[in-house]
């Protein structure tokens, strides 16, 4: 069923009154976008998980040992925990960081002037391309 473009000319919407709409700007949206990435969380859960591996390896190699003796196996685990602690920490400061603007954003708009819409304050615009368009329900124009 193929529709003519003058047939999607109205549309009606019903508009719930306690809904709360923001308007939001293209900078604000770009601000957004670059916050919601999550590169340096999924950096810092990574890097935590790795120090979960390498340290109780690390942990486990030096309580087995009767006097200390650097082996490989505790060189390597212990160096690679405290880069992975180090690096965990390091990418978490980030990941705060960047979540922090992000809540500043999204503070900025809520906080954005109110205006209350109501029918005293709208101009609807009425037109005869708008009048005789088909309605969603009946599939009639007005004039029909």
């Amino acid at each position: 069923m193929a529709t003519s473009r003058s047939a999607i000319g109205r549309v009606i919407l019903h508009y719930d009154p306690d809904r709360i709409d923001y308007a939001v700007t293209e900078s604000e949206l770009r601000e957004l976008e670059e916050s919601g990435n999550t590169t340096w969380k999924d950096i810092c859960l990574m890097s935590a998980s790795a120090f979960l591996g390498f340290a109780p390896n690390a942990i486990g190699e030096l309580t087995s040992q009767d006097a200390f003796h650097l082996t490989a196996k505790l060189f390597f685990n212990s160096t690679l925990g405290v880069i992975s602690l180090v690096s965990a920490v390091a990418f978490g400061i980030a990941w705060k960081s960047v979540s922090r603007n992000r809540r500043k954003v999204l503070d900025r708009i809520r906080n954005k002037p109110k205006v209350i819409l109501n029918s005293n304050n709208l101009e609807i615009e009425e037109g005869p391309e708008i009048d005789r368009a088909p309605t969603l329900l009946t599939g009639k124009t007005k004039e029909a």
